[in-house]
This record gives C-alpha cells, sequence and structure tokens, in this order.
C-alpha cells in the first residue's frame, strides 16, 4: 500500500527503487571483497516481482531526497537557462513555480538512470583491480605503477575492453550490450514521452527544431520512429550531464561561467533537502563504486573504507601511462575510459558518435572551451521546450545560445572518417 502510494508522489520512484538494489548489489559484493556482478538483471530489480521492504523504501526516500539536494545544488550555479527565465526568478528557478515538478522529474529521471548504469558498470571497471597477473592484483596506485615501470601492464591491459581508447563495436557489445538493452527499453516504455516528442515533430516546436529533417538528419534509428530516436538520444545525452556535473559536485569543481558568482544564498536550504539520516548510497559513473553521499555539499565517503577515487584515478593513469592512442591525428581527444558506454550506445543505437571537439581541452580554454565543459554550463537540456518562443539551434557551436538542447548539437555521423594517434 505504501510503495502504491510513494509510486504517485515520488517522482520516477520505480527508478529510484532500480537504483538503490543496484547500489546495494555493488555494496554487498565489496563488503565480502569481490567483483560486483559484471552483468545487472535490472529488469529483474523492480517492484513488480518484488515489492520493496521497509528499508528500501527507507533508502529510496533518502535517494529521493538526494535529489532534491543535486538539484538545489545546480540550481544555485546560476547557469544558462532559457532568455525567458534568466533573471526571472530570485532563487534561480529554471521554471515558473507550476511547472517546476514536470521539470524536476526530467532531472530526476536522468539522475536515477545515470546512478543505475554506474552500478551496472561496476564490475566491469572494477574487474582489473581484482584479477591477478603473475601473483599480484592491480589493487593500488603504486602497484599499477609498478606494472608500467616494469612493463607487464602492456600485456595485462588487452584483457580489458573497458581499459581500451580505441574498440571495435563488437567489444563494446560484448562487455555493454546488458545495460544497453536496459537503457533502450527503459526510455521507449515511457509511452508518454514518446509521445511527446512525436507531438513536437508532427507541430515542428521545441526540441524538433534541432533536427535537419529525415534526409539531413546524422541519427540513423532502427527501433522506432525518428522522433523515437530523438527521445533516445536526449535521455541519453541528459545521463551524460548528469554523470558530469554529479562527479563534479562531489569533486567540489566548478561549472560555472568565468567571471560569474556561482554562490547562491539559498544554498542553506539544501541542508533541509539532504537525506534525513544524513546519507544515501550510490554508484556514481567514473567513481563505478559504492559511496555515501551526505552533507551540504554532496561530501562522499566509502562505505567500504576502500580509497574513493581508485577506479578513477586509476583510468585516469592508464589513459595518459600506456602509450594508448589518446588523441586524433587532428589533435582533438579521444573520449575519456569513463564514458565509453555513451560512446558504444551512440554508435550501436542511432549510427551516432560524439563531435570530435567535445573533449578537446583548448589551450585557451576562456575562450575556447572543451564542449563538455560548455554544455555543464547549461540546463537547456532540462528546459520545457512547449513554451512559445523557446527552440533550438542544433548547432555544436552555439550550445549556450539555444533556448532548448536536444543533444543533436553535440554528435555526428559515426561514419566518418577519424584517425588517431598514440599521445601523452
Amino acid at each position: 500500500m505504501a510503495w502504491h502510494f510513494w509510486r504517485n508522489q515520488l517522482p520516477c520512484a520505480e527508478l529510484a527503487l532500480l537504483a538503490v538494489r543496484a547500489a546495494n548489489i555493488v555494496l554487498d559484493a565489496e563488503k565480502a571483497g569481490a567483483v560486483p556482478p559484471k552483468t545487472l538483471r535490472l529488469d529483474a530489480l523492480g517492484s513488480r516481482d518484488n515489492r520493496p521492504s521497509i528499508s528500501e523504501l527507507n533508502a529510496v526516500w533518502d535517494l529521493q531526497r538526494l535529489a532534491r539536494a543535486v538539484e538545489t545544488l545546480l540550481i544555485a550555479e546560476r547557469m544558462t537557462l532559457p532568455d525567458d527565465m534568466m533573471g526571472k526568478h530570485a532563487d534561480g528557478s529554471p521554471e515558473d513555480p507550476e511547472r517546476m515538478e514536470e521539470w524536476r522529474r526530467g532531472l530526476h529521471k536522468a539522475l536515477y538512470r545515470t546512478l543505475i548504469a554506474g552500478a551496472a558498470l561496476a564490475g566491469i571497471y572494477q574487474e582489473p583491480w581484482h584479477v591477478v597477473e603473475e601473483g599480484e592484483g592491480l589493487r593500488n596506485r603504486q602497484e599499477m605503477h609498478a606494472h608500467i615501470l616494469t612493463g607487464k601492464l602492456r600485456a595485462f591491459l588487452p584483457q580489458f575492453t573497458v581499459l581500451q581508447t580505441i574498440t571495435t563495436l563488437a567489444q563494446d557489445t560484448a562487455v555493454y550490450g546488458p545495460l544497453d538493452q536496459w537503457l533502450l527499453n527503459d526510455i521507449l516504455s515511457d509511452k508518454e514521452s514518446r509521445a511527446a516528442m512525436e507531438h513536437r515533430f508532427e507541430c515542428g516546436y521545441g526540441r524538433a527544431t534541432t533536427c535537419a529533417g529525415r534526409d539531413g538528419c546524422n541519427l540513423v534509428f532502427g527501433e522506432g520512429s525518428h522522433a523515437d530516436g530523438h527521445l533516445v538520444l536526449w535521455e541519453l545525452i541528459k545521463m551524460l550531464w548528469v554523470a558530469r556535473k554529479l562527479h563534479g559536485q562531489m569533486q567540489g569543481e566548478d561549472d560555472g561561467k568565468d567571471g560569474e558568482d556561482t554562490d547562491d544564498a539559498d544554498l542553506g536550504k539544501e541542508m533541509l533537502l539532504a537525506p534525513p539520516r544524513g546519507r544515501a548510497v550510490v554508484v556514481p559513473f567514473q567513481y563505478f563504486s559504492a559511496v555515501t553521499i551526505a552533507g551540504r555539499e554532496l561530501a562522499a565517503t566509502s562505505p567500504t573504507g576502500r580509497t574513493l577515487n581508485g577506479v578513477a584515478e586509476l583510468l585516469e593513469d592508464f589513459w595518459y601511462e600506456t602509450g594508448q592512442p589518446t588523441r586524433y591525428e587532428e589533435g582533438l581527444q579521444v573520449a575519456p575510459l569513463h564514458v565509453k558506454f555513451f560512446e558504444h550506445f551512440l554508435r550501436r543505437r542511432l549510427g551516432l558518435r560524439l563531435h570530435l571537439d567535445f573533449f578537446d581541452q583548448d589551450e585557451d580554454m576562456l575562450h575556447h572551451p572543451a564542449g563538455i565543459l560548455t554544455l555543464s554550463r547549461t540546463l537547456c537540456l532540462f528546459a520545457l521546450d512547449d513554451v512559445q518562443g523557446r527552440s533550438g539551434r542544433g548547432d555544436f557551436c552555439d550550445l549556450e545560445a539555444a533556448a532548448v538542447l536536444s543533444g543533436s548539437e553535440i554528435v555526428e555521423r559515426a561514419d566518418l572518417p577519424f584517425h588517431t594517434s598514440t599521445f601523452f
């Protein structure tokens, strides 16, 4: 009875429950010193076959409150909003009060899906640190550097697709396929969102205006209508955005506009929105390990006593210190290892890839920031697009100028030629 009520009252309660259960599976494995399952049966974690226990209901409530805390902190950054909302509300609200709940659902849905994905990928990202090579495990930074210095790592690396910068679609599908399929099914199961996107295309407004037309659009989708394909793309890119922002909040990073004060006088109200017991166990992207998030600044700790940034730091070391291709011949950066799932999904399901400039770190970052940084400075991915005067541009160079973003702006055809070069 309680769950039936919560499903109707909490935004995206079913996804929140999946995130809770997936995180607990990862946490239990870590407590036992084991690798989390490399394939989580996410379809079996829903409430249809297994009603939540009291402790799970409490955990869902905590996670929902955490989502509100993340929401408050994001709004406090004073990022780019549609022109009609810039400066309209003293608290920086991205939409009018009567429409904030609709806006909130979009953000919370992306957050929960990102946490579910983090848990689903935890096993494959943790596996290298549990595998024993010549009697030694790659379990910490010092041991990994020892392998680099002795050259053992070069023989060890090819075993794991997640540690290779350049991979084939077949390699990636073998690793990311189960999560890929679950996410596609979950997005397409949302009949209301599909109908809304179809209506946009039928009437030619909002996010439909970012499409270059069926003949000129880069997107190729074989699982539904063209509008369905754009919905899938939009939902995926919102997850990529959330993954970066949540990691940044946990690290204390600031993606706010240069020269702009991103503090907010109302930031203290986040304390009231934090989980009532002060914690929520989740598995964020880039950490790929269970963490407890609590406190005003989303401070994270490891519930198992492990090094919090272990996987994230080691992924970075693999990237820079193994001699793998990390740059295209044009000098632009290949996607980091922790976002390989997004690249795979785009390529397999939509025939797309992230724009080659997306991760480029220009030396003159103030005037030519990377696409990922520019995207992270705007909330327009979540802007409601049925408001008069709001439309998209579909241009990679105008990410901060568009009233609404759909994800189309940062992708291109996956079959365009490119070459990679070793750069470290």
